[in-house]
């Protein structure tokens, strides 16, 4: 699965930014990466975010929480 954001979506908390994501179906150990596009203005070239914190609030409720220092355009891939 694949999702898009903008940074809009994101909800500041504190010193960090949060973004819940919901998804399809329950995975038992779903794999996340996050991308970053690296202009606002383009999707055509996007960077792998590797500092970030993300957790899986629970696989049954099929939604993961993404938390970042800054908001940002960008995409989730879960599988």
């Amino acid at each position: 699965m694949t999702h898009e954001f903008t940074r809009n979506d994101w909800q500041q908390t504190g010193t960090f930014y949060s973004l819940q994501i919901q998804f399809e179906q329950p995975l038992e150990k779903p794999i996340v990466q996050v991308y970053k596009y690296v202009s606002e203005d383009t999707d055509m070239a996007a960077q792998l975010i590797s500092n970030m914190s993300i957790s899986v609030i629970s696989a049954e409720l099929n939604s993961i929480l993404l938390q970042f220092g800054e908001a940002f355009k960008g995409y989730i891939v879960i599988y």
